[in-house]
């Protein structure tokens, strides 16, 4: 609205619903390895803790605004570190589905040499 250029990211739809068809899977498999795993340091492997902790961070991640926030805390963690530079979050125009955030050119890193960057 103000003529910046922003970089809007929306989710497409029905990404929740094949994320929870592709976790079942996921819960079915971490099931029967923890039922078939018969080692003696099997109970160090905790299959299903392993599956919990990853559906809770695949569900946290597809929120835009969680996405929005962690930028936030990132850019607040790093803002010493001059070749480093993380878009400003448009919160007023972004929701779960939909992110807006600064436009900011760049590189991949795997472009240039790492000392190109300094």
């Amino acid at each position: 609205r103000e003529g910046e250029r922003v970089c809007v990211k929306v989710q497409r739809p029905g990404l929740e619903e094949l994320f929870r068809v592709d976790l079942k899977n996921l819960q079915v498999l971490s099931e029967v390895a923890m039922s078939l795993d018969r080692s003696p340091d099997r109970i160090l492997r905790d299959c299903w803790e392993i599956f919990a902790q990853n559906a809770r961070i695949v569900y946290e991640e597809i929120d835009y605004r969680r996405e929005a926030a962690n930028a936030q805390q990132f850019a607040e963690n790093f803002k010493d570190v001059p070749w480093l530079r993380v878009p400003k979050m448009h919160l007023n125009y972004s929701t779960s589905r939909v992110l807006t955030m600064e436009y900011c050119p760049g590189v991949k890193v795997r472009t240039k040499p790492f000392f190109l960057f300094k």
